[in-house]
C-alpha cells in the first residue's frame, strides 16, 4: 500500500506509429475529377448529353481549282440561295468509294474545277465575298469587271449589284464602245441607256463610225433606233418652237443645238430614249441571272 492509497494499474498504451496515408483526410485539387455524387434526381442510368454542332458557327471547307491554283475557303460563303452552288452542295453525299472516298471539293486531291475562270478574278471575287480576309485591295477597273463577270455568272445577286456600283463611276473614263459592250454584256440597262443618249445627242453622228468594227459597230436594228431618238426629238423642238441653233438649259446648265457639240440637253432624251429601247430593255431585266457557263457540278456528287 502506498503513502496515497492502493495502486492503481492504468492500460498500457502502445506507442503510435507513423500515421497512415489512408487515415489522414484529403482536399481534392482543382485538376482531379470530381467525384460522382448521388442526387435525388439523377437515377442510376443517368447519361451525359452528347454535345451537337451549333446551327451558325459550323463552318465547312470546299477546295476549288481555278487555272492551276487552288483556293481552300469557306463553304458557307458560297451557300447563297438560288446560286448553282446551292444546287451543287444540296447533292446526296456518294456512297463509300474505295477509289474516291471523298466528295468533290472535300480535299486539296480533290476540288472542284471552275472552268472558264481566271484565277485574278476568282481571288478578286472571293476578296468581296468575305471581306473579313484582312482589308479589301479590290480598287482596279479589271478586277471589278471581273468581280461582275461571276457575280452575274452564278447569280449573286448582291455582289453583282455591288459590282455595278463600283463600276458606274469607273466606267465612264472608258470610251463608249466599251460602255456600250459592258452594259450588253452584263444587262445594266443604266450603263447602256447613258450610252444611247450620249449618242442621240451628238451634232456629227455618222453612220460609218456607228458600224466601224475598231469604234462602235452597233447592229442595223439600233443604229435605226438611235436615229429614231434623234428625230423624235427633233420634231419635238419643233412643236415647242425650238428652231435657233443654240439653247441653255438651266437643268443641266449646258449650251446645246446645232452650232454646240450637243443637239440636245441630256434632261430630254432619256425619256425617248425607253421609248424606242422599251423592248431590249424589257429582255435585258428577263436574262439578268440567265447565263449558261455555270460552274460544273460534280459528277461524284455531295
Amino acid at each position: 500500500m502506498s503513502l496515497w492509497g492502493s495502486p492503481v494499474d492504468l492500460p498500457i498504451t502502445p506507442p503510435r506509429g507513423p500515421p497512415s496515408i489512408t487515415s489522414e483526410p484529403t482536399t481534392p485539387s482543382l485538376g482531379s475529377p470530381r467525384p460522382a455524387v448521388a442526387t435525388p434526381l439523377a437515377g442510376p442510368n443517368s447519361e451525359v448529353p452528347v454535345p451537337r454542332l451549333d446551327g451558325l458557327f459550323n463552318f465547312q471547307i470546299v477546295v476549288f481549282q481555278v487555272e492551276d491554283t487552288l483556293f481552300q475557303v469557306l463553304k458557307n460563303g458560297f451557300m447563297v440561295p438560288g446560286t448553282p452552288f446551292e444546287a451543287m452542295f444540296a447533292l446526296p453525299v456518294p456512297a463509300e468509294n474505295v477509289e474516291q472516298p471523298l466528295a468533290e471539293g472535300d480535299s486539296l486531291t480533290n476540288p472542284i474545277v471552275l472552268s472558264g475562270v481566271s484565277t485574278n478574278e476568282f481571288r478578286a471575287f472571293l476578296r468581296i465575298l468575305y471581306p473579313f480576309i484582312g482589308p479589301s485591295v479590290v480598287a482596279s477597273y479589271d478586277d471589278w469587271v471581273g468581280i461582275l463577270n461571276l457575280a452575274t455568272m452564278w447569280e449573286f445577286k448582291h455582289i453583282r449589284e455591288q459590282a455595278i456600283s463600283k463600276l458606274s463611276s469607273l466606267i465612264k473614263e472608258k470610251p463608249v464602245p466599251e460602255r456600250v459592250m459592258l452594259g450588253r454584256k452584263y444587262c445594266v440597262k443604266d450603263w447602256l441607256k447613258e450610252e444611247y443618249v450620249t449618242l442621240a445627242q451628238k451634232t456629227d453622228l455618222k453612220l460609218e463610225n456607228l458600224r466601224d468594227p475598231s469604234n462602235i459597230k452597233l447592229d442595223w436594228e439600233t443604229i435605226a433606233k438611235i436615229q429614231s431618238v434623234r428625230e423624235k426629238n427633233m420634231l419635238n423642238n419643233l412643236r415647242d418652237g425650238r428652231l435657233s441653233s443654240g439653247y441653255h438649259c438651266g437643268s443641266c446648265n449646258v449650251y446645246y443645238g446645232y452650232s454646240y457639240e450637243i443637239l440636245d440637253c441630256r434632261c430630254r432624251l432619256p425619256a425617248l430614249v425607253d421609248e424606242v429601247f422599251q423592248e431590249e430593255f424589257r429582255e435585258m431585266a428577263i436574262s439578268v441571272g440567265d447565263f449558261p457557263n455555270l460552274p460544273p457540278l460534280p459528277v461524284t456528287g455531295r
